[in-house]
């Protein structure tokens, strides 16, 4: 049995999994920001460069964590 969590956080881990969350790629594909640059510097900010190498957001237990649904995964995108 896994995590029973609400439904705020149960869609930010299924949009982190498939890479198609709110990030600056992302809201420029939908018109809604002019960049897709991340505010820690680099050119585009995807799901990836997010969980992976965003210096100001990177999850340090990588994407495997948000996979398999641990409590730090649950509590950073609370």
């Amino acid at each position: 049995m896994g995590i029973k969590l609400p439904r705020h956080e149960s869609s930010v881990l299924n949009r982190l999994r498939t890479g198609h969350g709110r990030c600056a790629d992302m809201m420029l594909k939908w018109r809604l920001r002019g960049s897709p640059a991340c505010d820690c510097g680099n050119y585009g900010q995807t799901i990836n460069h997010i969980i992976k190498e965003c210096q100001l957001r990177k999850f340090n237990q990588g994407i495997e964590a948000i996979h398999v649904i641990t409590m730090e995964a649950v509590k950073r995108i609370s």
